[in-house]
């Protein structure tokens, strides 16, 4: 063999290594954006649990969660403020969630329709009217359509 055909056949495997490595990259990164999609789904999960755990454990909060969502007119000037802080806890997680949606539409699905629970209660419905100034774009229009959207499907249960 001559050093012309040596030279030649060490260009072939070092172009056959390169290819493999570009499709070992390939590999790692797609693996690699999974394992980023299942963290976020997980923190935005654990994220939520959290406040609906402390919700739930803490009976103050519980009977809080419950007038402002169900008889929001008994509510105290106090009650309606950390109300305001919970909620704010939750849209901030919404709001985290919303910027990682475009990479990851499952994501949205899940947030979007927590939102819309939400945004039935009047009580949430009021403080987003006043307190959504205070988040970003895109989110910001976004949340004010699913308000308006829930605010219609409240007036039409009223008039039925």
């Amino acid at each position: 063999m001559t050093l012309e055909q040596l030279g030649n056949l060490g260009e072939l495997v070092g172009a056959i290594a390169v290819i493999v490595s570009l499709l070992y990259l390939a590999v790692q990164i797609r693996h690699s954006s999974r394992v980023s999609q299942f963290e976020a789904h997980r923190n935005i999960s654990e994220s939520i649990a959290s406040i609906m755990g402390d919700i739930a454990q803490d009976p103050d909060l519980y009977r809080l969660w419950k007038v402002m969502t169900e008889t929001p007119e008994e509510a105290t000037h106090d009650d309606r403020e950390r109300f305001g802080m919970l909620l704010h806890r939750f849209f901030t997680v919404f709001s985290d969630a919303h910027r990682f949606s475009d990479t990851d539409p499952h994501l949205a699905v899940r947030y979007q329709t927590f939102i819309k629970r939400l945004l039935v209660m009047p009580a949430v419905r009021d403080w987003w009217s006043r307190q959504g100034v205070l988040y970003s774009d895109p989110f910001k229009p976004f949340v004010d359509e699913i308000a308006a959207q829930a605010e219609i499907s409240s007036n039409d249960a009223q008039s039925s």
